[in-house]
């Protein structure tokens, strides 16, 4: 989300034609250069302004936790006692401008521990279990079932919750799917064999045809989806 203020300053320098990719790091240049107010002024773009200043500081003193300034063993305890709990995903969403997205793996658990790729029937696994690690072959077609949630979930209020039961979920789930280079660190969303969850307070289900779709667990019709 980029805000009023880089809107009207993009709309201002938007050219008739571009070339890409040749015109594009000029342009992204001249849109956040902040020495140059691009000709802009009254009341309605210095509030954007001021305001576009307000959430780069915010930014900043909510990354700061995350900084490293001295390669001191002092420091490094600070950073990792910091991150207790919360995990790497966590400081990767703290630092990223603007509302920052979670991406996830998703997956699908059969029966009897089988787990299975969105795509399959139980009758179509080719044998993943949660209490194995995944081979080369298999991380790496995971890796690929990534998927990026949708903004409820990332928002500044709701995004470490949603982490921090994502992780708990793979801890008691899928510990030993951390082994497999190829998902070290990352997050998993497991539904069930039919494409439902629940995650953050929210039920979810997965379809090819809609994708992920949410509703408030307390709410029975007309719920929210993407």
């Amino acid at each position: 989300m980029y805000g009023e203020y880089l809107l009207m300053r993009t709309e201002r320098i938007l050219p008739g034609e571009i070339r890409i990719p040749r015109d594009i790091c000029a342009l992204v240049q001249k849109a956040y250069d902040e020495e140059d107010d691009l000709g802009l002024s009254g009341s309605l773009y210095m509030d954007a302004k001021n305001q576009h200043k307000e959430r780069r500081k915010g930014k900043k003193q909510e990354a700061k936790s995350y900084l490293l300034e001295k390669p001191s063993s002092k420091t490094i305890q600070a950073i990792l006692d910091n991150l207790e709990g919360s995990g790497e995903k966590a400081a990767e969403a703290a630092v990223r401008d603007g509302v920052s997205s979670i991406e996830v793996l998703l997956m699908k658990m059969g029966e009897e521990g089988k787990v299975l790729f969105p795509g399959e029937s139980g009758d179509e696994s080719i044998g993943l279990s949660v209490t194995e690690v995944p081979d080369s072959v298999q991380g790496r077609k995971i890796a690929m079932e990534r998927l990026k949630l949708p903004h409820t979930f990332c928002a500044v209020w709701n995004r470490d919750h949603t982490i921090r039961e994502l992780e708990e979920k793979n801890r008691r789930q899928l510990a030993q799917w951390q082994m497999s280079p190829w998902l070290q660190g990352e997050l998993i969303l497991m539904l069930d064999s039919d494409g439902w969850g629940e995650l953050n307070g929210y039920t979810l289900q997965y379809t090819f045809e809609k994708g992920l779709e949410y509703e408030r667990k307390e709410v029975k019709d007309g719920g929210e989806g993407v």
